[in-house]
């Protein structure tokens, strides 16, 4: 304990805060554990906090009613259970506790809140605000909503989840319905991230005042602050109430906290309006470049690198077998992305996985009956026409059976997806592989039935395995593309429309078409999102110098760019010898 204490009051190691925390945490639940009950004597106040901090679930209901007995309802609620959250989210905050811990506590919060509401006669009486939140028109992810959910719902406010694929016209409704405090946006993708903005437009045009947070993967801040000027460019007009990008659920939760708060309200909406202010005074650099649809100019993508042949051609449903799949999982995004774990290093990490994450994945894998891996795979004769990948029937190579639009980088490279197919004034017909996966619907009904019951934990840990349960599925797939093709397991790259390279998702419908993917229980939603949520597809480029690029980013390389893999490497699992 003395070396540990040295570590962290002399900085000498990197992760000294968390070998200290994890070792003192340990400590003291094994302490707990030999000594009995360790709420034995407590008065009811510092039991909950006990609870609510040691995420200890059993019990609490107990403890509820002696508070209630000793301090009444509404102090329970205010003076002991909120603050008990708050040191929680201040402690994650603080990089002391992880996402699953967090949530852990949540659902012993639910269980304390549920017991509550006996004594209650309205809770909404007793609600810190109310938030309208949903996900974007067009986007079925929506596990970071529900995270905002739990944050917030757990921390006194009143939630109305509108849930995903929600137009903007609902969300606006529900807000004057509700008579909201603020309106929570949520978005994965690029494309449908563009909902936000409409959204702020819509309500500056109709002259309401909800605050509007936002968040997502795919903006920034610099995204919020453009967007607090709903006329762009042409204008100074601002949207009053504010616009707040939000990284996380806590940052939401702090944010909300201050537009609740008359004293405070006023200064963050100014703060953000100030930032924003110093944005648009920096300029934006003018783009000076072509549009993306100009195919005037090709990039330096070779036009001579062998055709390989195909196993087949056409389309046909392809066996999985999830053994084969396991390999191919990313440990490394699972356990810090999905679960959490990103901030934790060195030994506390190692510990971590060893002791948590990864004897969890393998019970999780082993145990689990949701997942219900289906695959379709086609392979069509094909040719580049500039900015378009003619796609031809394999039993009529002349005959056109759709026509794939990509937008091309108006500089760097003027790389587009379709240089990396012979072109079509060549007279010569490449191949391009269209694939399609999912793991069913299952696994989401069962996350919205463990938020249902308040285990938020399991909930995230189970969101978390499906994504990866589907995304190595798709790696699998492509691995065995690679293997049919007789190219080298990490040429070429595997792009899915959302991204940069081919962001409209509107070009679904001529993959549908296509690979006909409703035989695998596939649809398109009326936004062009992939449903069931765990699910993806994907285009094939087998070209050795095909790299990932954005319409302001990317370079074709000289030679061979090879693709980072999962299986066989330290981020996934070990492959089983091939016959």
């Amino acid at each position: 304990e003395r070396e540990l204490t040295d570590d962290l009051v002399f900085n000498r190691r990197e992760d000294a805060l968390e070998r200290f925390i994890a070792h003192f945490e340990q400590k003291g639940e094994s302490e707990e554990e030999s000594a009995g009950d360790p709420t034995e004597g407590m008065e009811p106040e510092e039991a909950l906090h006990f609870h609510i901090l040691r995420r200890k679930k059993e019990g609490v209901e107990d403890w509820i009613d002696r508070s209630v007995e000793k301090i009444g309802a509404v102090p329970t609620l205010n003076d002991v259970l909120l603050p008990a959250m708050k040191e929680v989210g201040d402690k994650f905050g603080a990089g002391e506790l992880i996402l699953p811990f967090v949530l852990q506590s949540a659902t012993v919060m639910k269980r304390a809140v549920a017991q509550l509401e006996n004594y209650l006669e309205k809770m909404e009486g007793h609600t810190k605000g109310k938030v309208v939140i949903a996900t974007v028109f067009g986007d079925v992810h929506d596990i970071g909503k529900s995270l905002v959910n739990t944050i917030l719902t757990n921390n006194g406010y009143t939630v109305i989840d509108l849930g995903k694929q929600v137009p903007v016209d609902t969300i606006i409704n529900a807000a004057i319905e509700h008579d909201a405090d603020a309106i929570g946006l949520s978005a994965l993708l690029v494309s449908t991230s563009k909902q936000m903005p409409t959204c702020v437009q819509e309500l500056h045009e109709r002259g309401l005042e909800f605050p509007v947070l936002i968040g997502g993967a795919a903006i920034n801040r610099d995204f919020g602050r453009r967007i607090l000027y709903p006329k762009g460019r042409e204008s100074d007009e601002v949207y009053e109430p504010g616009v707040f990008y939000c990284k996380d659920a806590f940052v939401g939760l702090a944010t909300v906290d201050q537009l609740v708060d008359d004293e405070a309200r006023g200064a963050i909406v100014q703060k953000f309006r100030e930032e924003a202010r110093k944005l648009r005074e920096q300029g934006e650099q003018v783009d000076d470049g072509p549009p993306v649809t100009d195919a005037s100019v090709r990039s330096a993508a070779r036009t001579d690198v062998p055709v390989p042949e195909p196993p087949f051609w056409g389309v046909r449903d392809v066996e999985v077998d999830l053994d084969e799949v396991y390999p191919y999982l990313d440990r490394h995004v699972l356990f810090k992305l999905h679960w959490g774990g990103r901030g934790v290093k060195g030994e506390e990490w190692e510990r971590l996985v060893n002791e948590d994450f990864a004897p969890r994945l393998e019970r999780m894998w082993r145990e689990q009956d949701y997942l219900h891996p289906r695959a379709r795979l086609g392979y069509f004769p094909c040719a580049a026409d500039g900015n378009e990948l003619v796609v031809f029937d394999p039993d009529e190579p002349d005959r056109e059976l759709e026509r794939l639009v990509f937008p091309r980088q108006p500089k760097h490279d003027r790389i587009c997806l379709t240089d990396f197919y012979r072109p079509l004034e060549s007279g010569e017909r490449d191949v391009v592989a269209l694939q399609a996966v999912t793991v069913g619907p299952e696994v989401t009904e069962l996350m919205a039935r463990l938020e249902r019951e308040g285990e938020f934990a399991e909930q995230l840990f189970t969101h978390g395995l499906g994504v990866q349960a589907a995304e190595g599925l798709a790696e699998w797939l492509h691995s065995e593309i690679r293997r049919g093709l007789g190219i080298d397991l990490d040429q070429g790259r595997r792009y899915s429309w959302g991204y940069p390279a081919c962001p409209d998702q509107s070009e679904h419908e001529k993959v549908w078409r296509l690979l006909e993917l409703e035989k695998i229980g596939m649809t398109l939603s009326d936004g062009y999102a992939v449903t069931p949520e765990q699910s993806t597809v994907a285009i094939v480029a087998h070209h050795p110098q095909a790299v990932y690029f954005g319409m302001k980013s990317g370079f074709i390389p000289k030679e061979k760019a090879p693709d980072e893999l999962i299986a066989g490497t330290e981020r996934g699992g070990e492959l089983p010898a091939r016959a």
